[in-house]
């Protein structure tokens, strides 16, 4: 986080608590605040700068630099030597509607419902996924699975339980990157066979005369 050099500039910053949340999320008002300006300044593609949370919400250096370690050892910022502290989804996901998320980004794509299996169970095992767990490195993997259920149509489609699996352990944590770069390079190889198969042309009589003999054909 960037410094300030010069003297204490004046506060007046505001921030409105959600204590539902706050509750839900075990954290207290310090904070909440803190967490709700470092949040803001991360999703405007922004460094955050000390100076400046300290106009928007009177914390100063050593304040700002306890919160940290604070929010770091409860999971919603994660230490990163030398740089800013990274961002963990543990944070959105409190805010976000993840009832409206599932159904409109896990359970269909292309308009259309793309899993099988309990939709009631599976909302449930999701939304507590992405507790942890980014919405777009879920919906990246889930892509990449159903991918490869094109690829390889053999394959048997899972359960949207199964993927998603209890405590966070479901199969969307499988290498779905290597096996779908594995049959894309099958696929690869079994049409350039094909295509050298077609370049073969049929002998003409007179090439097979040529060859073998007028006399033994």
């Amino acid at each position: 986080m960037k410094d300030y050099k010069s003297s204490m500039p004046k506060v007046h910053g505001r921030t409105t608590i959600n204590h539902e949340a706050r509750m839900e999320l075990m954290i207290n008002c310090s904070e909440y605040v803190f967490m709700d300006w470092f949040y803001r300044e991360i999703s405007k593609r922004k460094d955050p700068d000390i100076a400046d949370c300290y106009v928007k919400t009177g914390f100063n250096t050593e304040q700002q630099q306890m919160l940290m370690q604070r929010l770091i050892s409860k999971g919603f910022l994660i230490a990163a030597p030398d740089k800013t502290p990274i961002l963990t989804p543990k944070w959105e996901a409190s805010f976000a509607d993840l009832d409206k998320e599932f159904e409109k980004f896990f359970w269909v794509k292309g308009g259309k419902v793309c899993w099988t299996g309990s939709k009631g169970k599976a909302k449930e095992l999701y939304i507590k996924l992405r507790r942890s767990t980014s919405r777009e490195l879920i919906l990246k993997k889930r892509n990449m699975y159903f991918k490869l259920l094109e690829l390889e149509t053999w394959r048997q489609k899972m359960m949207a339980t199964v993927f998603l699996g209890p405590k966070g352990e479901g199969r969307w944590k499988d290498e779905w990157e290597d096996e779908l770069q594995e049959a894309r390079d099958k696929q690869n190889k079994a049409e350039e066979e094909y295509k050298k198969r077609e370049d073969v042309q049929p002998l003409s009589e007179d090439k097979m005369k040529e060859m073998y003999g007028k006399d033994n054909l």
